[in-house]
């Protein structure tokens, strides 16, 4: 038996217009960041009903719920709490639309004066947060795991840079698994109401207040420095910079500044663009796999993530904001290239040395 199906905006999208991924989108080149960039159109196809089974997260910017079709397919939908942020989110959906590893849009609905927006979405796997939350709390993950979560973030990063924009939270909770199939190993990147054009300022959604100095952008443990500071607009080293603390934490199981005060982890990561990465990489445990040479040692990989990170935000000799991101010399030190294929299992190491491997369906198997 189906819930009710009580959300306002929901009821009036069911008769509201959409947006198909394939279909009413036109563009403009982006000289700076990318060669092209796409803005949402709707056409008026009417959407099959839909019941709603649950709510699947909530966040400052949206909700997220878990929808069925009449046909008995599952489906994502995204109510937008703030107008700005949900059509942010069609935005760069449409423009990343046919692209591997984003979620595929169904249908949208704007927001207006009287409802908020809808996006409808394809139903993709668990995210990375969820499975460390449930399986890995406390312990860290293995290597192999860590460096092909990295491949796959990296890949993500880098299509949609080339689109023209920033993402500006990379973060577990934001790397999701495929759907259960063909590209259930495949890492996703999702939620986008927080995206910027590449080197512009993001504006604030409407009804949203602007972030204050003990506020940043993003989430404060990832975020880049960028995003606490806010003196400059985000550019494509910070999600870089996001990554490497996102890839630190994976392989070690928390950040240096996790329990410290806002202002420590600050200074940390201020530390750190002047400093060097050892911070973050003389904390790596050092697997069986990398001393036997069957995978690259995960501290030596982020040092050449990192190096990238300071190159491109201009403390390196001769470059500045504008220095495009090396993606090949990266996705080599993670131990792979940009057009390779993606694992078909994802093993973990448990605290205390227990082994396992992450099935595409998100179930553990010791």
């Amino acid at each position: 038996m189906f819930v009710v199906l009580l959300v306002p905006s929901l009821l009036a999208f069911m008769h509201g217009p959409v947006l198909s991924p394939t279909h009413g989108i036109s563009s403009r080149t982006n000289p700076k960041c990318s060669t092209t960039v796409t803005q949402p159109l709707t056409s008026t196809t009417e959407p099959d009903a839909l019941n709603i089974l649950a709510r699947l997260g909530t966040g400052a910017h949206g909700e997220v719920l878990l929808g069925e079709r009449s046909d008995g397919g599952r489906v994502a939908i995204k109510v937008g709490l703030r107008r700005l942020a949900i059509d942010r989110e069609a935005q760069v959906l449409s423009a990343m639309a046919g692209e591997a590893g984003f979620p595929k849009v169904l249908h949208y609905t704007p927001p207006s004066d009287t409802r908020d927006g809808v996006l409808v979405m394809e139903l993709l796997g668990p995210t990375i947060e969820s499975i460390w939350q449930r399986k890995l709390k406390h312990a860290h993950v293995s290597a192999p795991m860590v460096l092909r979560v990295g491949r796959g973030a990296l890949r993500r990063l880098r299509q949609l840079h080339l689109a023209g924009f920033v993402h500006n939270d990379v973060k577990p909770a934001n790397l999701v698994f495929g759907a259960p199939g063909s590209e259930a190993n495949e890492v996703h990147l999702i939620d986008f109401g927080l995206t910027s054009r590449c080197g512009k300022a993001r504006k604030v959604p409407k009804g949203g207040a602007t972030p204050t100095r003990d506020e940043p952008d993003g989430t404060p443990s990832f975020a880049a420095l960028a995003a606490h500071h806010r003196r400059r607009p985000m550019c494509p080293s910070d999600d870089v910079e996001a990554l490497v603390y996102t890839l630190a934490f994976l392989a070690v199981g928390s950040l240096p500044w996790t329990d410290q005060s806002y202002s420590c982890a600050v200074r940390m990561k201020q530390q750190m663009l002047t400093d060097g990465s050892g911070v973050l990489t003389d904390a790596c445990p050092i697997s069986d796999l990398m001393r036997d040479g069957h995978c690259p040692d995960v501290a030596d990989a982020l040092r050449m993530l990192w190096a990238e990170v300071v190159r491109g935000q201009g403390r390196g000799h001769g470059h500045g904001r504008d220095a495009r991101i090396d993606y090949e010399a990266c996705l080599a030190a993670l131990g792979g290239g940009i057009e390779d294929g993606v694992e078909s299992s994802w093993p973990f190491v448990l605290e205390g040395g227990a082994r396992g491997t992450l099935l595409g369906d998100g179930i553990y198997r010791p």
